[in-house]
């Protein structure tokens, strides 16, 4: 977070991500290629974990949502 920057900065639209097709994300967002996100991290995922899926990547290849593959619930 920003404390200086006003909340609707804060936790308004910042960029767009590109969702994984197939993935979970896509089919929520009901066949989408990409959605605008806010943008609060300071943090990435350098390599994913043991059973993790991407669910959606940054432009610049930075992944931003990840499922956990075989779940019951997102």
């Amino acid at each position: 977070e920003r404390p200086a920057d006003s909340l609707e900065r804060q936790y308004g639209p910042a960029h767009v991500v590109q969702l994984a097709p197939g993935g979970l994300l896509q089919r929520v967002a009901r066949g989408a290629h990409e959605a605008t996100v806010n943008s609060l991290h300071d943090q990435g995922i350098a390599r994913l974990g043991a059973g993790l899926a991407v669910e959606a990547s940054a432009p610049d290849g930075l992944v931003e949502a990840v499922s956990v593959r075989g779940a019951r619930a997102f």
